[in-house]
């Protein structure tokens, strides 16, 4: 067997992931999770395109308390925007987890059209606004649990991906030889994870990350607290750049989510409130940038007539209105 590998092959290889385009979807979804179909409930929209707003919630009284769960996402394709919201309640320290999580995923297209760069910076801008429920837990009457007593997270993930020629390939390989394939998948992500829980003997831990994935350089945030906890207001604007080849076709994504869950514990409310967050914006440095499914947000805003363009729309309007009188009588 015979395998072709150099640096830049080596470089190129470790960023390879598969293309992947999907429909847009909004899901939520409250349980109790005991195993009954009863006691769960999701909500999901596929194929999404215009303002969407899935909701799904529990009220429930199980295993000698009340469960309560909630969750709703909703994607703003003509503003960039997603709103999530989870909240999960027990009252009760028997049983198993009562959760709810919302998530957004979004997929598109790109392509920077130019006559003269080769490349350009695409730069993404997110900003992002959520309170956490930062209330301690009750009485946690089994301290073993691998799971914590309570969980808030918070993530969001930007990726853009482009095929590149590889340098290594020398045709298809004959017999039980393998060749290298004849492209490569470049990826290039930003990604912003937010952890909050109370471990079973019920300390908090807390962790923060914000910053580039699958590159050497150093996250903006990168932060671990035991035993304390920060403000319950997580916000803020990320600026993603990334330099990419112009009239090439781009694969996009972003995906966020908000998850929350209690576990086996007493008086328990776990609450991730992002109906603020998030809004996404996209600027190029050279070129014009081409959205498939036509986000503005994404790609170029449609331009404003200007006021000779309204008056020459005007007329064409008066005039119209003139002809049709005129056939009536």
């Amino acid at each position: 067997m015979r395998m072709i590998r150099s640096t830049v092959a080596l470089a190129l290889a470790s960023l390879v992931t598969p293309l992947a385009l999907a429909g847009n979807q909004v899901t939520a979804r409250a349980a109790y999770q005991d195993f009954t179909p009863d006691w769960d409930q999701i909500e999901r929209a596929w194929d999404v395109t215009t303002p969407t707003t899935v909701s799904a919630s529990i009220d429930r009284t199980a295993d000698g308390g009340q469960r309560t769960a909630s969750a709703q996402a909703r994607l703003d394709t003509d503003a960039g925007s997603v709103k999530l919201y989870s909240s999960a309640q027990s009252t009760a320290a028997s049983g198993d987890r009562t959760f709810a999580e919302a998530g957004v995923g979004l997929w598109d297209k790109l392509n920077v059209a130019s006559g003269n760069a080769a490349t350009s910076n695409l730069s993404f801008k997110l900003d992002y606004d959520t309170m956490l429920d930062l209330s301690g837990v009750g009485a946690i009457p089994s301290p073993q649990n691998a799971f914590p007593a309570k969980h808030n997270q918070l993530s969001f993930d930007l990726k853009v991906s482009w095929e590149v020629a590889n340098p290594n390939y020398t045709g298809e390989g004959q017999g039980e030889e393998w060749s290298e394939p004849a492209f490569l998948t470049v990826t290039k992500g930003f990604t912003g994870r937010l952890w909050v829980f109370w471990n079973a003997n019920g300390t908090t831990e807390y962790h923060s990350f914000l910053g580039e994935t699958g590159t050497d350089v150093p996250p903006l945030v990168d932060q671990t607290i035991s035993g304390g906890l920060p403000d319950a207001h997580w916000n803020g604007s990320a600026l993603f750049q990334v330099e990419v080849p112009t009239n090439t076709d781009l694969q996009f994504s972003w995906g966020t989510e908000s998850r929350s869950f209690c576990f086996q514990t007493n008086a328990c409310r776990a609450e991730a409130d992002g109906m603020h967050s998030f809004y996404l914006n996209l600027t190029a440095s050279e070129g014009t940038v081409l959205s498939e499914s036509g986000y503005a947000f994404l790609g170029e805003t449609p331009p404003v007539p200007e006021p000779s363009t309204w008056a020459l729309m005007l007329a064409g309007l008066a005039a119209s209105a003139t002809v049709a009188r005129r056939r009536r009588a």
